[in-house]
């Protein structure tokens, strides 16, 4: 019997339609031979707090899988935690679903990643099912303590925003 490979979905509550179809692709996926995909909606939450059981999840799989349709807070944390932990990060957009800002392109590494656009249960199964490359991404580098230290500052200059800017310039001094 083959080891499946385990997989973890992570994708915004809303719209609904989204994880309709996402739901609807794991049913189909998970009754193959080859994999076994979990979202958060498949864990057991009942009394604790949801992002410990998604870190979890995604800690125990093999690789990630996120829907960047809308972006959203959660699930943009839940691929740099996955990236991070060196899990192969596959990404998918419903392309149906209008773009709001921020957009993937302003936020910038999901169009580096690169994403697969859906648009029904059948093709985002079809995406799925011919995935090859689940090995971990390659993320073991000797850190080079000399090389310069680089801030992105984000769209919007708020307060905290320029409190982290000051520190890291007093850094320097």
């Amino acid at each position: 019997m083959n080891k499946k490979n385990l997989g973890f979905y992570a994708y915004a509550a809303s719209p609904a339609e989204i994880g309709q179809t996402i739901e609807s692709t794991i049913s189909k996926i998970n009754t193959t031979d080859d994999y076994n995909i979990k979202s958060w909606k498949a864990l057991d939450i009942v009394g604790h707090f949801i992002s410990e059981q998604v870190l979890a999840g995604i800690d125990s799989c093999d690789f990630l899988i996120a829907d960047i349709s809308i972006l959203n807070f959660n699930v943009t944390y839940e691929i740099g935690y996955a990236i991070g932990k060196g899990k192969r990060i596959l990404l998918t957009k419903n392309k149906s679903i209008q773009e709001v800002s921020p957009t993937i392109r302003e936020v910038g590494i999901f169009d580096t990643l690169g994403y697969k656009e859906y648009q029904n249960t059948s093709e985002l199964y079809d995406f799925i099912n011919c995935i090859q490359n689940i090995n971990p991404l390659n993320t073991k580098y000797k850190i080079n303590i000399q090389s310069p230290v680089y801030l992105l500052e984000g769209l919007h200059k708020t307060d905290w925003a320029s409190r982290i800017v000051s520190r890291i310039k007093k850094l320097d001094t």
